[in-house]
């Protein structure tokens, strides 16, 4: 596991990005507990202000045991924006 700045809340984290073999990292962090992000995902929310990037802080605290937040990166009309979903870990880990 590497270690790096956590994308939502700034503080340090570790990662992986052997999510499945699909373009995610999965972050292990102290304060926002564990999420999975796109690196597309991650690209956009770095430009997000602080106070929304600890939204999704809030959303990964909020997963039910054995569930995990997923963010995502989409696009419509051109415009890139963030979605989130919960998942079971098990499709993760």
């Amino acid at each position: 596991m590497r270690s790096k700045t956590c994308p939502l809340c700034g503080k340090k984290a570790g990662y992986t990005d052997s999510c499945h073999g699909k373009e995610n990292k999965c972050y292990f962090c102290k304060h926002c507990f564990n999420f999975i992000i796109s690196k597309p995902a991650e690209e956009i929310i770095s430009e997000y202000p602080k106070q929304q990037r600890l939204s999704y802080s809030f959303k990964s605290k909020k997963a039910f045991v054995c569930q995990v937040l997923v963010i995502d990166a989409t696009e419509a009309d051109g415009q890139r924006s963030i979605d989130f979903k919960y998942e079971p870990e098990s499709n993760w880990y």
